[in-house]
């Protein structure tokens, strides 16, 4: 009788202080992409603007319907089978990159080669991006960036070191209110002025950029998200010029990420899964997804969020969705033991407060967002 009171107080008492019930792990998906196919490398994620998802691998290119996975490969007039971007342009041509340096693109009924006059690259094509101006940009893995534009005639011009670029090796683009352009490299972040057609600042090191090695950026308002090699992720207010550095980066290198709502970002890493960072007044917190969390692969490639808000990670050994909903779950896997489970709610700080057969829990989770519990009476 006494034990049975205990749960009811435990059940009364936290109820009364305690709200904002929430799980722990979200839920992966992962897709069999193709059949009769042994890793699968997704190395680029886009949504077309009907909605189709596609499929950068190194078998081809692939097309996802939401039911049928299909394959489209050299039979189809791509240049080559091993895909490394994707990108739409407002016409809706669907521009594709080759790891070889070639590019082809789909007008909605064909596939066709990319042939200017001026030639191609002869290195990776890193990513696409289409300016304010409707001007199609590519970058490189070795000989800078490219655009193609022209008012009468259209041509390909190339920026490389020798027109003030930092480096070569270039991994992505974004472009700012002004219209200026952000070109991440090994080197630090190179601002570009199409309209001057002259660089006109650099971001590195030296003005307090944690790592050089820029992966990968986002632009939202007046803040330049910048995600590097090893460090981690920070942000630069374009108006105020300083850097808020999300501390404690300890999960390896990155590829690239997504900005998931004001305070939540997720993370493709290179060997640790998928790291969501939870980022508010200068708190961080970090939680590891990898294999015990359904992810078919920790060594992931890329990660992508659709219109619906869905978070799709590409890896070296297939695909996987985490879908836009508000369940997640606690279990052995995150290190959470407790059966017999009859009330469950989370503080302020954050903690776990957990009302089971065995007594009450408080379960605290550490900065990398391992599972911490302790048993209280």
């Amino acid at each position: 009788m006494m034990k049975y009171l205990l749960k009811i107080v435990f059940i009364v008492i936290l109820s009364i202080i305690l709200i904002n019930v929430y799980g722990q792990s979200p839920r992966f998906d992962s897709y069999k992409i193709l059949k009769n196919k042994k890793s699968v490398d997704v190395a680029d994620i886009f949504q077309d603007h009907k909605g189709y998802i596609w499929l950068a691998t190194n078998y081809g290119l692939v097309k996802f319907d939401g039911v049928d996975f299909q394959l489209f490969t050299t039979e189809d007039s791509l240049y080559d089978n091993k895909i490394s971007c994707i990108n739409e342009d407002p016409e809706g041509n669907l521009w594709i990159g080759h790891k070889s340096g070639k590019i082809s693109y789909f007008n909605g009924n064909e596939f066709k080669k990319f042939n200017p006059e001026e030639g191609l690259s002869a290195e990776e094509i890193s990513s696409f991006f289409i300016d304010h101006s409707e001007v199609l940009w590519f970058s490189t893995y070795g000989e800078g960036v490219y655009y193609y534009t022209g008012e009468i005639r259209k041509r390909l011009y190339n920026l490389n070191t020798d027109d003030g670029l930092l480096d070569n090796y270039v991994y992505a683009l974004v472009q700012d209110g002004d219209s200026n352009l952000y070109f991440a490299t090994d080197k630090g972040i190179s601002v570009y002025n199409p309209e001057s057609k002259k660089f006109i600042n650099k971001i590195t090191m030296s003005d307090g950029l944690p790592d050089n090695i820029v992966k990968d950026m986002i632009i939202k308002d007046s803040d330049l998200w910048i995600a590097m090699e090893d460090g981690g992720i920070c942000k630069y207010n374009l108006d105020k010029k300083a850097f808020s550095i999300l501390s404690d980066w300890e999960f390896g290198s990155i590829n690239d990420f997504v900005l998931n709502s004001e305070n939540e970002i997720w993370v493709s890493t290179k060997r640790n899964g998928v790291i969501k960072v939870n980022y508010n007044d200068g708190n961080v917190k970090f939680a590891v997804y990898g294999k015990n969390n359904d992810l078919p692969e920790i060594r992931t490639r890329t990660i992508f969020k659709d219109r619906e808000r869905n978070i799709w990670i590409g890896t070296r050994n297939g695909l996987s969705i985490r879908k836009n909903n508000n369940f997640e779950f606690l279990n052995e896997k995150d290190g959470f033991t407790i059966k017999d489970i009859f009330s469950f709610v989370i503080d302020d700080l954050g903690n776990y407060w957990v009302a089971s057969q065995q007594g009450l829990f408080i379960v605290k989770k550490n900065k990398s967002g391992e599972i911490q519990q302790k048993l209280l009476f």
